[in-house]
């Protein structure tokens, strides 16, 4: 069985949509509680690397950095890729 390519995944979830709505409802959860479930295992790990004391990348966060208005641009780039300024 060969597996299922990325591109083909939106018209199984239509079809399986158009044969019964309560289907698609429910790989919806499934997919909603595997996100939740994959976050939530990434906060706990990082919750116990904190834990054992290992803080080193925390000592000193702004060494090697600058005040400089050219780098600091680059901080907004994310907000202007999804359009922010235009919802504000």
């Amino acid at each position: 069985m060969r597996p299922l390519n990325s591109n083909k995944l939106p018209g199984l979830l239509t079809a399986v949509n158009c044969y019964n709505v309560r289907s698609v409802a429910k790989v919806q959860d499934v997919f909603t509680a595997t996100k939740v479930l994959a976050l939530v295992v990434v906060i706990v790990a990082g919750m116990a690397y904190l834990a054992m004391g290992r803080t080193y990348n925390l000592q000193n966060p702004t060494e090697n950095t600058s005040n400089s208005p050219g780098i600091n641009k680059h901080a907004l780039f994310p907000l202007k890729t999804f359009d922010f300024f235009k919802n504000v």
